[in-house]
């Protein structure tokens, strides 16, 4: 959905803080000397990836998507893509998560290789067996499956769970 020009953000501060933060510690971990052979593009062409030209800006340019955490390269080749999922509510189904899945598929790369953080109270339990309800809930299960996945982690988690997710990149490619 694009919003009317002139409209408020959908982006709340504690989304925005959850993803500088996030994009921080990426940054951080990946200036290690053994994460040197990564570097980062912002974006990628739907229509390139696909072959295709239908997605488009309204001035007929190509409609590029921008995750999160960049598009990870390892060696100037895609390796990987990250986003940051910030929910207040259990309503919200994180739809981009599934166009990523897509996406990691066209690139021929395991899903695995989708790094994503899902933040904030949405994603909070509501008892003690550890049950999350709504859309959240669900998608928890989804992305625990198919993708590199943390639910409100503390930074220390996020950047060893990055550091190892950069390494099991490194192990795929270099085999």
């Amino acid at each position: 959905m694009t919003a009317p020009v002139g409209s408020d953000s959908f982006t709340s501060e504690e989304s925005d803080k959850s993803e500088k933060t996030l994009q921080e510690i990426q940054a951080s971990v990946l200036a290690e000397e053994e994460f040197k052979d990564f570097s980062l593009t912002k974006s990628y062409s739907v229509n390139e990836l696909y072959k295709s030209s239908i997605a488009t800006t309204k001035t007929r340019g190509d409609s590029m998507t921008e995750p999160d955490l960049r598009v990870l390269c390892y060696r100037k080749k895609v390796a990987g893509l990250g986003d940051n999922k910030f929910q207040k509510t259990n309503q919200n189904a994180c739809e981009r998560l599934g166009l990523y899945f897509m996406d990691i598929q066209k690139f021929n790369l395991p899903s695995k290789r989708v790094f994503v953080v899902l933040a904030g109270p949405g994603f909070e339990s509501h008892n003690q067996e550890g049950h999350v309800s709504g859309a959240t809930g669900k998608m928890i299960v989804r992305a625990t499956e198919h993708f590199t996945t943390l639910v409100n982690p503390t930074q220390t988690e996020i950047e060893n769970a990055y550091r190892e997710y950069l390494r099991e990149i490194m192990r795929e490619e270099n085999l």
